[in-house]
């Protein structure tokens, strides 16, 4: 029989730097809520901004697909994000895209996440697009947009449905 106890000390030191580094953090936790939540209300004003670039696109998208697509956003004041389940004979298609911060809300993340159950064709997944939070180029935003809802609709498209 092996011997776990090796493992548990390893483990065991592992929770033990956690809580220490945890203990670090806790000193400065109000200067970065601070920080925090004024990035927080710059986040809200890209997202406004932005609004105009990526709900006609979608709206787009439901309109071509009428009622074969359900959708589903979800707006938080840290992430916006919209999801596309479509009705195909052959497989579950989910559709979701994504607007939210990276851990230092000093960036604009874009992700584009597509899941094929079970996957009868080759397709792109994934793809992301950043952006610092104070140079939101709208024209790039707005063409990776374009890209992305092409690429699913190719996809869509090939599955033959």
């Amino acid at each position: 029989m092996f011997d776990i106890g090796n493992l548990a000390k390893r483990i065991s030191l592992e929770f033990s730097s956690a809580a220490e580094r945890d203990k670090e953090l806790l000193g400065g936790q109000e200067h970065i809520t601070a920080q925090q939540q004024r990035r927080l209300e710059q986040l809200g004003k890209v997202f406004d901004e932005l609004r105009g670039v990526w709900k006609p696109r979608l709206e787009l998208l439901v309109k071509e697909f009428g009622n074969r697509v359900q959708v589903s956003p979800h707006v938080v004041p840290s992430e916006r994000n919209v999801t596309f389940a479509f009705q195909s004979s052959k497989a579950h298609v989910k559709l979701r895209f994504s607007a939210l911060p990276d851990r230092d809300f000093q960036r604009l993340i874009l992700a584009y996440l597509l899941e094929i159950t079970p996957a009868v064709i080759h397709y792109k997944p994934y793809d992301q697009m950043e952006f610092p939070l104070n140079a939101i180029d709208k024209q790039a935003v707005g063409k990776w947009l374009d890209d992305r809802i092409m690429d699913f609709v190719h996809t869509y498209l090939s599955m033959g449905d």
